[in-house]
């Protein structure tokens, strides 16, 4: 029978069904999965709420992640005039447990402590869900309000609150892909070292996390470097990195794709390294969302792809 993908503190209560024994995760910025727990608004609310609850009747191998509002959205008052007022209350719920991870991202140029709340499936019939939060005492005042307000007024704190969700994400999926395919050993290297750690803990021992000072000597013995970061993207820093070491018949993808020939993959091609660039998997990761959706599968073709290229202004 199909397993759990979670370690066993946080696995799914019920045996998987073989028909969903593929694991995925379910990301969203609020989730309106019961009244009593207010960390949603409205209508994309009740959409990822019923998601999680569909899932766990079906018995899917589906994990939710959103984020830990601890004053929600708002509450409705009256003001001294009988107007109606927006009101923002700190809430604590009993039924979330603190799983005691803590990693660090970098929002607007400074490091950010981010934790994370476990809602087990029992409490409201939902597949195990995972809400992050940057509201803890180690954070200063400001990063602690970026996870305060659902959909906060401050144009540079929604863009924050983003920054939090979406962090992580392309690197878990490179590592589940590589072995899943068999690859024996991984290194993993993150400027946060605590960071990449916390990732390699959900994957076992085939990841080894190396510190960030070492990336380049330890390229001697890697035939695939993969560049899963925003280094290198249009507007963002640039990724520093030595490749004179890697192996001649070595390959480095950049999932970057605006610019789609990053400095990276430039620095390859003249070193004769094989190169991918981060066209295909935008293309491809589109694939089976489209599918769900639209109920077809589309195909990637050479006029897609060069329509998108254009698009990009990569003719």
């Amino acid at each position: 029978m199909p397993k759990s993908f979670l370690p066993a503190p946080f696995s799914h209560p019920y045996e998987i069904d073989p028909k969903y024994a593929k694991s995925a995760v379910y990301f969203c910025c609020e989730f309106a999965i019961d009244q009593s727990f207010k960390i949603y608004s409205g209508g994309l609310g009740f959409l990822a709420g019923s998601h999680m609850r569909s899932a766990a009747a079906l018995k899917q191998n589906l994990v939710g992640i959103g984020m830990y509002w601890t004053c929600g959205y708002y509450n409705q008052t009256r003001g001294e005039g009988r107007e109606m007022a927006v009101q923002f209350r700190r809430k604590e719920y009993a039924f979330l447990q603190d799983t005691g991870i803590r990693f660090q991202i970098p929002v607007y140029g400074k490091q950010v402590w981010v934790g994370a709340k476990y809602l087990p499936s029992e409490v409201f019939g939902t597949v195990p869900m995972f809400f992050l939060t940057t509201d803890l005492p180690e954070n200063d005042i400001d990063d602690r309000q970026i996870t305060q307000r659902l959909y906060d007024n401050d144009p540079y704190r929604r863009i924050a609150q983003y920054t939090v969700l979406g962090a992580g994400g392309a690197a878990r999926a490179i590592l589940y892909g590589l072995l899943a395919v068999g690859v024996p050993k991984v290194l993993l290297a993150n400027r946060t070292k605590a960071r990449a750690e916390t990732l390699a803990a959900v994957f076992g021992p085939r990841v080894e996390v190396i510190d960030w000072a070492a990336r380049n000597a330890a390229l001697a013995d890697c035939g695939l470097l993969v560049n899963a970061t925003s280094l290198g993207m249009t507007g963002q820093e640039k990724l520093d990195i030595d490749l004179s070491a890697m192996p001649r018949d070595g390959v480095v993808a950049d999932i970057v794709y605006v610019p789609l020939e990053t400095e990276l993959l430039a620095a390859a091609r003249a070193q004769g390294l094989a190169c991918v660039d981060g066209l295909g998997m935008l293309l491809h990761q589109a694939v089976p969302g489209f599918e769900r959706w639209f109920g077809v599968r589309p195909e990637v073709t050479p006029e897609l792809k060069a329509h998108v290229m254009a698009t990009l202004g990569e003719e």
